[in-house]
């Protein structure tokens, strides 16, 4: 089990990259929008991914200061989940990142401009019809969103607004679209959807065939021309 109280590093998610060999304990992600073996703490994120501190003194300044955003929320928290999709804002910089995991599963943070920083995208993993008639749909990261296109299904992928906290686009789930592998062992790659039965068949850019269970994977474009986010 990846997670106790004190998590130890020798265990924690490979996706950290942590040194091993140095220390014996891990930080414990707080529960919130993502699943604890598929997220990051912050903490990490700003010191051994983005270079923003060396330590948690340097960490708790930064953050008390008010300095980062999620998804156009301040967080002050250093034990935050940050997972795929995330969008993380650094105003004194005016940097924005976009949360994904390289193709060996590893997280990755990749600068994007202000205009892809106003919005994310998620997977549809449920829709009800809820008190008064109102249409719901819940996606993968903990969101619901009510009165949306009831052409909407469960696995679709939702353009959410960071703003208005709408969506404003979607894509169904559907043969020939692109996907990106969000969690399980291949993490991190991506491919058009070959076929869809018990698993996904999906070919990569290589033309290399493989398969994964819906629930690790999210449309990210109608084709390899029109991605809805963005990889450099």
């Amino acid at each position: 089990m990846y997670f106790n109280f004190y998590p130890l590093k020798q265990v924690a998610p490979d996706s950290w990259k942590l040194n091993k060999k140095e220390g014996t304990y891990a930080i414990r992600p707080l529960s919130g929008p993502h699943k604890k073996n598929e997220c990051i703490p912050l903490a990490y994120v700003l010191e051994k991914f983005l270079g923003y501190a060396n330590n948690r003194k340097e960490i708790q300044i930064i953050l008390k200061n008010n300095n980062i955003k999620i998804n156009g929320k301040i967080i002050t928290r250093r034990k935050f989940p940050v997972g795929f999709g995330d969008v993380i804002s650094i105003e004194k910089t005016s940097e924005n990142f976009r949360v994904f995991f390289d193709v060996t599963g590893k997280f990755q943070f990749h600068n994007i401009d202000q205009e892809e920083a106003l919005f994310k995208i998620a997977r549809v993993t449920n829709k009800k019809i809820m008190y008064g008639d109102v249409p719901y749909i819940f996606t993968n990261d903990g969101a619901c969103f009510k009165y949306c296109d009831p052409s909407i299904n469960i696995n679709d992928t939702v353009k959410i607004d960071l703003k208005s906290r709408k969506v404003i686009e979607f894509i169904n789930f559907s043969v020939n679209k692109v996907a990106c592998v969000v969690s399980g062992d291949q993490a991190g790659r991506i491919g058009t959807i070959e076929a869809i039965s018990e698993k996904i068949t999906l070919k990569d850019f290589s033309d290399k065939i493989f398969s994964v269970s819906v629930e690790n994977i999210v449309v990210i474009g109608e084709n390899e021309e029109s991605l809805l986010i963005s990889f450099t």
